[in-house]
């Protein structure tokens, strides 16, 4: 069974070809477009996966991370996260912050479901 997607994007066309992509590949999605709206989701939603990007509006995914990841039973849950600030110290703090990888914007969609894959396979091991 695919895993269940929680998509965290600002950017209404980002958003959308991603939910799209995802959606088209079978994948069940739901998206929130701000920090807050992301926390909310996960509470209803309970996503196997979230692709996160860093920079949202209202709480930041850093902080939006280290929220989820401060609930029991959260390491279940793959975070991703994805900005354009792909400098290092950003993918150190992402990955400190509690995301389990960091993918650097603009990618192609189907490097969000290859990352995935490879975080999944490896937490069933």
């Amino acid at each position: 069974m695919n895993p269940k997607i929680l998509l965290v994007e600002d950017n209404e066309d980002n958003l959308e070809t991603l939910a799209t992509f995802l959606e088209f590949s079978k994948y069940s999605v739901a998206t929130a477009r701000d920090g807050q709206a992301a926390l909310d989701a996960v509470e209803k939603e309970k996503p196997d996966v979230i692709f996160l990007d860093l920079s949202i509006p209202i709480i930041d995914g850093w902080e939006v991370a280290r929220r989820i990841r401060s609930k029991q039973g959260s390491e279940k849950i793959v975070i991703i996260a994805f900005s354009a600030m792909a400098l290092p110290q950003e993918m150190e703090k992402a990955l400190q912050a509690g995301c389990d990888a960091f993918l650097s914007k603009p990618m192609p969609p189907n490097a969000l479901i290859e990352e995935m894959n490879k975080i999944l396979n490896k937490k069933n091991d």
